[in-house]
């Protein structure tokens, strides 16, 4: 059956988008981490790119505020119609404001106001943008001015829970055909890639912000770590040399042996037999220059007999 069919995709594709919305939910609010990464804090999550997320808090608090008046539809069909409706006049209201820097004005739906049809949509779920002259009136935008500050982390909770409530009453549709299917599958798409998209991508990049901060942090410390390791390591290796130095025994004097200081016998025979055999001159020269601390007076009067003595005869 066909509309079993559909019905059955529905089904999956809804469940599937709530649990998106739940995680969403959690991680938001710091009960889970991002992509199994990352556990971000609300401060974080609110903090960053704030001059961003002010525009974006006051464009997600109309849509969640117009959503929120869409509930009251009596069943899924007149819903399923108002959320295109409301598709519409958002992304109009997202363009002019972007052009204008303005607020456009905006009136109730009157009975008599003209149509502009898209030419996308069927007749039973057509979508277009109502006017009155030259003015587009909103059915289901309501574009309001936001004078007070707004918290994102709070306009994220309260989107997914009414977004939620969306799927749930979208889910509860008795008759499904072909042309309510299409509308389901063209709303889970432009919330898909309008709301659910830019929440992860905001998402991710405080994660990796949070991430970088906390691998440099551990970089620093495991450096410090190891420059502090180093340096113990160098006082202990200096503290144990300073003890070795300490603890070891004083050098011993160098000792002679005494049989090199006793007097060879042979040496002592051989200088008797060499004084022997010089003349007496010369034993007694060898003698004055042996002793240089003879009596100077000594010296003169053996100097005075030898030249006394006659000369021998040729």
């Amino acid at each position: 059956n066909p509309s079993v069919c559909m019905a059955d995709h529905l089904e999956r594709i809804i469940v599937k988008r709530k649990a998106d919305l739940s995680y969403l939910r959690r991680v938001h609010e710091g009960r889970s981490h991002w992509l199994n990464v990352a556990k971000l804090k609300r401060r974080q999550v609110c903090e960053w790119r704030k001059p961003m997320l002010r525009t974006r808090c006051e464009r997600w608090f109309l849509l969640g505020l117009s959503i929120g008046r869409l509930l009251a539809q009596p069943n899924s069909g007149l819903l399923l119609r108002s959320m295109m409706q409301l598709i519409v006049e958002y992304e109009h209201f997202i363009n002019y404001a972007q052009k204008s820097r303005k607020f456009p004005p905006f009136k109730w739906y009157p009975s008599a106001a003209t149509s502009v049809d898209d030419g996308k949509s069927s007749r039973e779920t057509r979508a277009q943008l109502h006017k009155v002259g030259r003015k587009v009136i909103f059915e289901h935008f309501l574009a309001y001015s936001v004078t007070i500050p707004l918290d994102y982390c709070e306009i994220v909770f309260s989107l997914c829970e009414v977004l939620s409530l969306v799927y749930n009453k979208l889910l509860a549709q008795s008759a499904m055909t072909k042309s309510s299917h299409e509308a389901i599958l063209k709303v889970d798409t432009w919330i898909k890639t309008h709301i659910l998209v830019a929440m992860s991508k905001h998402l991710s990049d405080v994660s990796r912000q949070v991430l970088a901060y906390q691998f440099n942090k551990i970089a620093n410390n495991l450096q410090n770590t190891t420059i502090d390791s180093a340096e113990a390591n160098s006082n202990a290796t200096k503290s144990a040399n300073v003890a070795a130095v300490s603890n070891r025994p004083l050098p011993e004097p160098p000792t002679q042996d005494a049989s090199k200081l006793e007097k060879n016998p042979e040496d002592t025979k051989s200088t008797v037999n060499e004084e022997q055999k010089m003349p007496s001159g010369m034993t007694a020269e060898r003698s004055s220059k042996a002793s240089p601390e003879q009596d100077p007076v000594t010296a003169g009067g053996a100097l005075e007999s030898l030249a006394a003595e006659p000369e021998l005869p040729a």
